[in-house]
């Protein structure tokens, strides 16, 4: 089991099967790194999920929970779409962002805004 605390008021155990090649890369990590198991493993579960929508204007939470539902060629297509920065609204911003770490999170290597630039330049 792995009690994962923190700062919530409510905590819950979970029991997770690791392959040995994982359980043996994130043990190396949590000894070097000299960070307990557990904290490595929420640290990185937390980094892994998409961005949190709490903290973003109600208006636009929905919307952006929708792109869960999306297929990855959609999410792609909205990420990869030719734009000008300086036309681009806070929503649109915000939309292709959420998009990006959607597909990152999927698997995808989605290339950042620096890398983005360089192929259109």
């Amino acid at each position: 089991m792995i009690f994962c605390g923190g700062d919530e008021s409510v905590s819950y155990s979970v029991t997770l099967e690791l392959p040995d090649r994982l359980y043996h890369r994130l043990q190396e990590i949590a000894e070097v790194s000299q960070r307990p198991l557990p904290e490595l493993l929420l640290r990185t579960i937390e980094e892994g999920m998409p961005p949190d929508v709490d903290r973003v204007r109600p208006q636009y939470r929905d919307a952006l929970l929708a792109l869960h539902t999306f297929t990855d060629q959609q999410l792609m297509d909205m990420v990869m779409s030719p734009h000008e920065e300086e036309k681009q609204s806070d929503w649109e911003t915000l939309r292709r962002a959420y998009a990006s770490r959607l597909l990152r999170w999927r698997g995808h290597p989605i290339p950042t805004p620096y890398e983005v630039a360089l192929d259109e330049g």
